[in-house]
């Protein structure tokens, strides 16, 4: 039986992917879509002629007809997944995994990070907070909001907490009638946690990284975890993150693209990530957003590629990995082409550049 759950759990694994680097809001396929970055380089190259001719070539081309492979970043999850395939806190009476439980510690958390409005930090101990709230100024110069902006941190820890599950439960539950049942139900929880060595520990369980339109961006404290168990820096997987989602309010506020532009839904989420990707690289590089060196730079790189999943018809595709790592390798060309005058390229500018690198 066990050996049956772990293939739907290789699935979720992936479904996963790029979930948590979803920044908006099925079965692997053929992967297409590669012309637009093939053109995108010569274009580039064309397009920054004047500015440096002797620009260095960091692309490839032949990379983008590779196959889509599973990443490391989809690897850990997956660990994370079995580690519940062995935890008898699970099974039900009939030996049967219920998949339910996973999905209630994970469905408080991101429903209550969604509507939390209150103190936050970021890293287990706080150890982020300062670098989040740093790039977060420098993000509102080199891309002013026409909104509020609100930065939530979810945590593991907060499922552990028996006030906050009965605040998440009360919020959420609608059939709860009163205080005393949400305590009851956060016990039965907090039971369960006794019980098992994942729960609610495991880093899954705080894996968000999204944003609303209501100028709301969500980063987790597991998704920045993975990415440490990886070997990559803490502050620049937040950072990162943080850029990216932060593209996407500033797409919100254009609204330059919509659904009925494109021919699916897959490839419109994948238009807007590979777009988010582009201008995180671009922020993450100019040395009046980030400034961020060549060895840092090249660990964004890996982020984007391992952010990538195969799953080319779905509505919440983010770009193949070999996709979103091209993506980040324009944007990090562009503006180092602009060093030397240190302008910032308007955020019009930058949709039109993307536009054509695109199609």
């Amino acid at each position: 039986m066990k050996g049956q759950l772990l293939s739907g759990c290789r699935w979720l694994a992936f479904v996963v992917v790029f979930m948590v680097a979803s920044c908006s809001k099925s079965d692997p396929d053929t992967i297409s879509g590669h012309e637009p970055f093939q053109q995108a380089n010569l274009k580039l190259a064309l397009a920054l002629e004047e500015e440096s001719q002797c620009l260095p070539q960091y692309f490839d081309e032949n990379i983008l007809d590779s196959p889509c492979e599973s990443t490391a970043f989809g690897l850990v999850i997956e660990s994370y997944l079995k580690s519940f395939l062995d935890d008898a806190v699970f099974y039900d009476d009939e030996n049967q995994f219920d998949f339910n439980i996973v999905d209630r510690f994970s469905s408080l958390n991101r429903q209550y990070i969604t509507h939390y409005r209150g103190e936050v930090y970021f890293g287990k101990n706080g150890q982020f907070t300062s670098e989040v709230q740093k790039t977060s100024r420098k993000l509102d110069r080199f891309w002013p909001a026409n909104r509020e902006i609100v930065i939530n941190a979810q945590h593991v820890q907060d499922l552990s907490d028996r006030e906050t599950l009965a605040d998440m439960i009360e919020s959420f539950d609608k059939d709860v009638p009163n205080r005393e049942e949400s305590y009851r139900r956060a016990d039965l929880l907090l039971n369960l946690s006794s019980r098992s060595e994942v729960l609610p520990e495991s880093p899954y369980f705080a894996m968000a990284a999204f944003s609303r339109n209501n100028g709301l961006i969500v980063l987790g404290d597991g998704v920045v975890e993975t990415f440490i168990s990886m070997g990559l820096d803490g502050k620049l997987a937040y950072n990162a993150l943080l850029s990216h989602e932060w593209w996407h309010q500033v797409q919100y506020e254009q609204n330059w693209k919509n659904i009925t532009d494109f021919s699916s839904a897959s490839e419109f989420s994948k238009y807007r990530e590979l777009q988010a990707d582009f201008a995180s690289a671009y922020f993450l590089t100019h040395k009046r957003g980030a400034a961020y060196n060549w060895k840092k730079i090249e660990s964004f790189f890996e982020i984007s590629y391992n952010t990538g999943d195969c799953f080319v018809q779905s509505p919440t595709h983010h770009g193949t990995p070999e996709e979103r790592r091209e993506a980040a390798k324009l944007g990090y060309q562009l503006a180092s082409s602009a060093q030397r005058k240190g302008e910032i390229m308007s955020i019009e500018a930058l949709n039109t550049i993307f536009e054509d690198f695109y199609y």
